[in-house]
């Protein structure tokens, strides 16, 4: 072999060992750099939108539930509705005899008679006395009457002044018994005080209502125009709603429509006994439309959605992608030229799902998660 063929074969053997040291290369950095990421999830970082809810379950109600009670006693002998009813305001619901309320106000009646006539009485001689006492003042002026006897007449015209207006008090509180005595025996037609539906009845025909016990309520008679639900709201949620806030609800048991409402009221303070691992509870109310009232029920369950912060077109992450160190830190694992780097990120609002990024990464930048696939 000469010595141009063995600088030949070693011009080659160091184009092979080359070609070798490139292939490595590439396989390594290449071809064998998805293995290197294999079973990790990845996520591209892009701009969206994203809005805080505050979601709770309430109970539809109606806008007005009153009770209708009775406040004299007597036998029930007409029922004129039954539940489920749609009754006017003023329509007569309930009939009680009125034969106990009639015979207390004939009495109240002549009560009155007897405390007129007692009071005609006592005008009459009072009357009379004062002329009496002028009398004899003019003739103890004349010296036909003593002193003595003035006092003494003088005694008696007070006498019948405070008798005559002791009759005009009694005459006066018989006057408003009989009032009384008269509006009682019209409580015995018991009518609906609201354009509504009976809800509820508490009471059977023939049935004996004793008043002098307690009031009772008969019937329960619901607004149906328009219903309100009322929704239980964290403490910690409270502060960020305010009256006229949109809520999307829909109704278990009507349709899987989504409805649209606003924010009426907000208690300001808590449910009794409402405090929980979420805090105390405060209720939200707002009203169904006149459009549903026709197709809910009372006490149906209502889902509500309040939105109470939105961010458009900002930069956002899934949320599970976002780490925190024993600090509070939040941070992010980077894929950048194939190197896998932690870079902490400034978070702004939140949802269950993602988080919005204030700074600390781009648009684009690639995220990973370990071993997930």
């Amino acid at each position: 072999m000469n010595f141009r063929e063995i600088v030949t074969n070693k011009k080659n053997t160091l184009l092979l060992l080359f070609i070798l040291i490139l292939l490595c290369f590439i396989y390594v950095n290449i071809i064998g750099s998805p293995n290197k990421f294999q079973g990790w999830k990845t996520h591209v970082v892009s701009i969206g939108s994203i809005t805080r809810n505050v979601e709770s379950i309430g109970v539809i109600e109606a806008a007005k539930m009153i009770d209708v009670g009775a406040s004299v006693s007597g036998e029930v002998t007409e029922l004129m509705v039954g539940v489920g009813d749609k009754v006017s305001q003023g329509q007569l619901l309930i009939e009680i005899d009125p034969t106990v309320s009639a015979n207390e106000l004939k009495t109240a009646q002549n009560e009155l008679k007897i405390a007129v006539a007692n009071f005609d009485v006592s005008r009459e001689r009072f009357l009379y006395e004062q002329e009496q006492l002028e009398l004899i003042a003019h003739l103890v002026k004349i010296g036909s009457k003593t002193s003595q006897e003035l006092k003494e007449q003088n005694l008696v015209y007070l006498e019948s002044k405070a008798s005559l207006q002791s009759s005009k008090l009694s005459k006066e509180t018989a006057m408003l018994a009989v009032d009384s005595k008269k509006a009682q025996l019209t409580y015995t037609m018991i009518r609906s005080p609201i354009d509504g539906t009976v809800v509820s009845i508490q009471v059977d025909k023939g049935q004996t209502l004793v008043s002098t016990q307690q009031v009772s309520n008969l019937i329960k008679v619901a607004s149906s125009d328009q219903y309100i639900v009322r929704i239980p709201i964290s403490e910690y949620d409270i502060s960020n709603i305010s009256i006229g806030d949109v809520v999307d609800f829909y109704i278990l048991g009507v349709s899987n429509e989504t409805y649209k409402s606003k924010i009426s009221n907000i208690d300001l303070t808590p449910l009794s006994n409402s405090s929980t691992s979420k805090g105390v509870i405060y209720n939200v109310s707002f009203h169904v439309s006149r459009e549903l009232s026709e197709h809910v029920r009372i006490g149906m369950s209502v889902g509500a959605k309040i939105k109470i912060m939105e961010e458009i077109n900002v930069v956002i992450v899934p949320s599970h992608y976002v780490r925190y160190d024993t600090n509070g830190v939040a941070n992010v694992t980077v894929l950048d030229n194939g190197n896998v780097i932690t870079k902490t990120v400034e978070l702004g609002l939140y949802d269950f799902l993602n988080s919005e990024v204030v700074s600390g990464i781009e648009v684009g930048d690639v995220l990973i998660l370990e071993g997930i696939d």
